[in-house]
């Protein structure tokens, strides 16, 4: 058991809820990041509160400043203030939106009933 997972089996037990905050939809995340996040909340079902946020490239961020190391290309100015779009080597960002989407779909089924989710796409 992790460090992490014996904290918050301990909380629980002392009746305090848990929350926890994930952020889905990086340049380099992989199935297997997925995954491994999942079987993170399966383990871990008194958790009360889930954060769920997407990825936001901020302009002059430590990856807008190296998209190479994050096989990103693609640059656009977003809507959004400093935030930028992107593709990058595997996806386009439309692609990599409805991965994003079908990732946090998966953790809300897993959790439905079971805890508060906040989404920020």
């Amino acid at each position: 058991m992790s460090e992490e997972e014996k904290i918050l089996k301990e909380s629980h037990n002392l009746g305090i809820k848990n929350s926890v905050n994930f952020i889905v939809g990086h340049p380099l995340e992989e199935d297997e990041d997925v995954n491994e996040t999942i079987n993170f909340l399966r383990k871990n079902i008194s958790i009360s509160q889930i954060n769920l946020s997407r990825f936001a490239l901020m302009y002059d961020s430590y990856i807008f400043n190296h998209p190479e190391e994050y096989k990103i290309t693609n640059l656009k100015n977003c809507e959004f203030p400093l935030t930028y779009i992107f593709d990058d080597t595997r996806y386009d960002h439309k692609e990599r939106m409805i991965k994003t989407i079908d990732t946090i779909n998966k953790i809300k089924k897993l959790f439905q009933n079971k805890a508060k989710i906040n989404i920020s796409i």
